[in-house]
């Protein structure tokens, strides 16, 4: 939904390639329709960096995947790159890091973007982490789902209405993220994403690196 509707709201052009082009000849309908930002996968966007020496895409925004080494290497010098984490109950996205360079973590997703990011204790979700410390990120604001459709059991399992430390409702992440060290001026730690998701009791969550 972000590549159509920020496009559209920013008074751009929806670039929309073929069944064909998008699987054999992506890199062909980037630089035949002129195409200036995307919305990728590292994997994707990876795959074309050989292919689009000198193409008209000025900025890269990575989504869906956790962003490999050789994608950061491949495009932080080239285009304005950014990182954007977000599991799809929390849509469209739930944080993000601009302007990426190759000093950058892969692992950086930046800040919260129109909502909270709590991160709390695995096995005690009322309890917050330290900043520094690894824990399980509880989206929560204006972006966050009302549930499941139809599948009370999961979204019991899956959404706190009102934890202790706000009362409001909130999402289990289930991925595993540490709070960076350090806090600026705005009180906002960035997040470093730790690639894995953790199981919860009820239900079977199999091991991913990335929500998006």
């Amino acid at each position: 939904m972000t590549h159509i509707f920020t496009t559209i709201t920013r008074g751009g052009c929806v670039c929309v390639a073929s069944e064909e082009e998008r699987f054999g000849d992506l890199h062909g309908a980037i630089n035949r329709m002129g195409a200036n930002w995307g919305c990728l996968t590292s994997t994707v966007a990876s795959t074309l960096a050989a292919r689009l020496k000198n193409s008209s895409l000025r900025g890269i925004v990575l989504a869906g995947e956790s962003i490999g080494n050789d994608c950061l290497a491949a495009w932080s010098d080239r285009v304005f790159l950014s990182n954007f984490y977000g599991p799809c109950e929390n849509s469209i996205f739930s944080t993000g890091k601009c302007g990426l360079t190759s000093s950058n973590s892969p692992n950086d997703i930046g800040r919260p973007i129109k909502s909270n990011a709590w991160i709390v204790d695995t096995d005690n979700h009322s309890l917050l982490m330290p900043v520094g410390s690894v824990g399980e990120p509880l989206p929560q604001g204006p972006l966050l789902a009302r549930g499941y459709l139809a599948n009370a059991e999961e979204t019991r399992l899956s959404f706190i209405e009102a934890p202790d430390f706000c009362n409001a409702p909130v999402f289990l992440g289930a991925d595993a993220i540490r709070p960076a060290t350090w806090i600026d001026s705005t009180q906002q730690a960035p997040c470093i994403l730790l690639g894995e998701r953790m199981p919860r009791s009820g239900s079977t969550v199999s091991e991913l690196s990335w929500l998006g």
